[in-house]
């Protein structure tokens, strides 16, 4: 995961990310939520955010300047799916 920019982008007060990696953007950056990390780089690209929380390899997609490595970072990932509404009793 990197802080990444555009290379435009001079002062940053907004970072698009993911909800996931929301805890490496710091408390002075006001942020706007992405539905993934890929997306984040694309919201900073499309210039609705001044830098973004996304990986290496949506960076360089997109053309950002990488402001910061972080390496990679814990993630838990959960699957919910309702139970069938025919199922049998045990």
């Amino acid at each position: 995961m990197v802080l990444a920019k555009r290379n435009n982008s001079d002062e940053i007060k907004t970072v698009a990310t993911h909800p996931a990696p929301q805890s490496l953007v710091a408390h002075q950056y006001d942020k706007i939520f992405a539905n993934s990390n890929a997306d984040a780089a694309v919201l900073c690209k499309a210039e609705r955010a001044d830098a973004c929380i996304t990986t290496l390899v949506a960076a360089k997609r997109y053309e950002l300047n990488i402001v910061k490595k972080f390496g990679q970072v814990p993630m838990a990932f959960l699957l919910h799916s309702l139970k069938s509404a025919h199922h049998e009793a045990i």
